[in-house]
Parts: C-alpha cells; sequence; structure tokens
C-alpha cells in the first residue's frame, strides 16, 4: 500500500524552525510557508511569493456585518455607513474584526463622525484602530478617496504619491507615504513608532 500524503504542518514564523526545511535533500520537495513578514521570505530565500488578495466588496461587507450586528447583512437605517466603513479596512479580515471591535456599541451618529473623519484621513490608525498584526503588509490596499476623479486627493498633476504623513515631536517619529496605484490607495506600512504626539500631512 502506498503512503497517505500528509497534510501540512503548521509552522510558527521563525527562520530557526525553518532550517531544517531548507536542507539539500529538500531540494525537490514544495515548501509553502504562509506569513505577513515579508523580511522572513527574504532571509530564507524564498523563491516564489504570492501576496493573498483581500475580500471582494460584497463578502467584506457580509464579514462585517457579522460581527458588528451578528447577521449576514446590514442592520436596517446602517446599509450606506455600513458599506462606506468597510471600504477603509482594505478587504483584510482581521482588520474587518478589529474594525468592528471598534465601532461596536457606538451610536449611529459616532458611526456617521467616524465616516467622515476616514474620507479625511483614511487610515484606520487614525481613530486609533492600531492593526499591529498586519503593519508588515505592503501594500495595504483600501478604497479611500481616489486620485484623478475628483476626489480630495485629485490635483490634476501628481497620480503616484498622494500624501506624506508625518509623525514628530522634537524628531520625526514616523513616516507613511500614500500612493496611487490605478486609481486605488496603496499604504506603505508606518516606518518608526505608533504614537507620535502630532502629525504632519503633505499633500503633493
Amino acid at each position: 500500500m502506498e503512503p497517505q500524503p500528509q497534510p501540512p504542518t503548521p509552522l510558527s514564523p521563525r527562520t530557526h524552525q525553518l532550517t531544517d526545511f531548507t536542507q539539500p535533500d529538500w531540494k525537490h520537495d514544495v515548501i509553502l510557508i504562509t506569513t505577513r513578514d515579508e523580511q522572513l521570505l527574504d532571509e530564507l530565500g524564498v523563491h516564489e511569493k504570492f501576496m493573498v488578495p483581500g475580500l471582494n466588496p460584497r463578502d467584506s461587507l457580509q464579514l462585517f456585518c457579522h460581527h458588528v450586528f451578528a447577521q449576514g447583512n446590514s442592520k436596517e437605517g446602517y446599509e450606506e455607513l455600513s458599506r462606506g466603513l468597510v471600504h477603509y479596512a482594505g478587504g483584510i479580515p482581521s482588520a474587518i474584526e478589529t474594525f468592528t471591535d471598534f465601532l461596536s456599541g457606538k451610536a449611529k451618529d459616532e458611526w456617521d463622525q467616524i465616516l467622515e473623519k476616514l474620507v479625511k484621513n483614511p487610515c484606520l490608525d487614525s481613530l486609533g484602530v492600531y492593526l499591529t498584526s498586519i503593519s508588515p503588509i505592503v501594500p495595504f490596499k483600501s478604497v479611500g478617496p481616489c486620485g484623478g476623479s475628483g476626489g480630495p486627493y485629485d490635483d490634476g498633476a501628481h497620480t503616484t504619491v498622494r500624501k506624506i504623513f508625518v509623525g514628530l515631536e522634537s524628531v520625526i517619529h514616523s513616516i507613511t507615504i500614500e500612493y496611487d496605484d490605478d486609481g486605488s490607495l496603496v499604504r506603505s506600512c508606518q516606518h518608526g513608532g505608533l504614537y507620535a504626539p502630532r502629525t504632519i500631512n503633505h499633500q503633493v
């Protein structure tokens, strides 16, 4: 009887735990590593990388409603708000779950205020929603205002870099850059500390 194939073994994303899988006698095997740490893949010399795309708008909304309303669709009167807010989680399930935890228990008028803030600054961490578990992901795609479409980022000239956020006190704490990718927002991970006393937004 031929041996049955074994299921993949989950591994913690630490280099020293993967060294046994990179020995010469393993060269004909395919090793699948699932991680958010792109630097780890570079250190291991991974040949092929694939970034799993985020959820589409329909599935994002369904997951959002499941967590915040305990049902598969929006509560009556929250339909437009739900669609507007879930966009800023970028289709990433863990971001949607974290965002819904933040929204749970808040009144509808607070949701309106949150959406207004996100239209001006489409970064969840601007609300105090820190997505540390996904911070290494680059690019971070969202569907905020789009350059070239008459939105607040459209200056009629620059279509690549939209805005640079610089957090500072007496020294620069962090820098985050937003780019335009065919009309979609692409936000870099934050370089530096998370909690800057104040932030300067430089639009180019």
